[in-house]
C-alpha cells in the first residue's frame, strides 16, 4: 500500500527517536512504533484537538506505549521539542490529494490551482523549514504527499535543497524491500528515482494511489 511507503523509506532503527508530524489518523505512527521497538520513541503531533484525541484513544486501545501524542502546529516551534532531538522525522504534509482522484473523483472538481499555490505550497514549505532545524546531524527526514502536483512535490524539495546546503537526497533503493521490487517491476523508471531519493507513484503504472516520497539526509 502506497501509504506505508513513507515510514518504510524513513527506515528508523530500533531505539531511534522519531517525530511524526501531521500524524493523524496515526497509521504511520503505529508503523514507526513497531520499527523503533520498546527502546525507541515516536512523537506524534497533529494540529487538530479531535484528531489528537482519537489517536490517543486508538493507541491506548492497542496498548502501544512507545508513542507520545501531542497537539501541535508543525509550522511553529514545537513546545515538546526539548524532549529529544529526533534521529528521523516523517512529514506526511497536507496536500491537494490529486493522487487519490481514482477513488475520490470529487477532488478533481474541488481542484483550485490558485488556492494550492497561495495556501498549501507555503504551508508545506513552513513545515519543512521548521522540522529541518530540529533534526540532529546525520539524521534523515521523509517528505511525502498523496498528490501528483510538481509544485507540491519535486519543486518543493528542490527549493528546500537550494536553501539548505546541509541537506541532500538519499537513495531509497534498499528500504522498501519486496514492495520496492514490485513497484520497480510495474514501473521501471522507479529504479533511477529510488536511487536518486525522490519517487512518484503514477496510478496508471503502479496500480496504486498516486504518491510522492522524498528522503532527505542532514549532514
Amino acid at each position: 500500500e502506497a501509504a506505508m511507503l513513507p515510514a518504510q523509506a524513513l527506515a528508523p532503527k530500533p531505539g531511534d527517536t522519531v517525530w511524526d508530524l501531521c500524524a493523524a489518523p496515526g497509521g504511520k505512527s503505529l508503523q514507526l512504533a513497531e520499527m523503533v521497538g520498546g527502546e525507541g520513541r515516536v512523537y506524534a503531533a497533529d494540529l487538530r484537538e479531535q484528531r489528537v484525541h482519537l489517536m490517543k484513544k486508538e493507541f491506548a486501545r492497542l496498548s502501544v506505549n512507545n508513542i507520545i501524542v501531542f497537539q501541535a502546529d508543525a509550522t511553529t516551534a514545537l513546545d515538546w521539542q526539548a524532549a529529544a532531538k529526533p534521529d528521523r522525522i516523517l512529514l506526511d504534509v497536507p496536500c491537494s490529494g490529486l493522487g487519490l482522484i481514482g477513488s475520490k473523483p470529487e477532488l478533481k472538481l474541488a481542484w483550485n490551482s490558485r488556492a494550492v499555490s497561495a495556501e498549501l505550497v507555503p504551508l508545506q514549505k513552513a513545515i519543512l523549514e521548521q522540522a529541518s532545524g530540529q533534526l540532529r546531524s546525520g539524521g534523515s527526514m521523509v517528505y511525502s504527499t498523496c498528490t501528483l502536483n510538481p509544485a507540491e512535490n519535486q519543486e518543493q524539495i528542490r527549493g528546500f535543497l537550494a536553501r539548505h546546503p546541509d541537506y541532500h537526497l538519499a537513495a531509497i533503493t534498499g528500504q522498501l524491500g519486496a514492495a520496492g521490487d514490485k513497484l520497480q517491476q510495474l514501473d521501471p523508471s522507479l529504479y533511477a528515482a529510488m536511487a536518486e531519493g525522490m519517487i512518484t507513484l503514477w496510478p496508471h503504472r503502479t496500480h496504486s494511489e498516486g504518491f510522492f516520497v522524498a528522503l532527505l539526509q542532514k549532514e
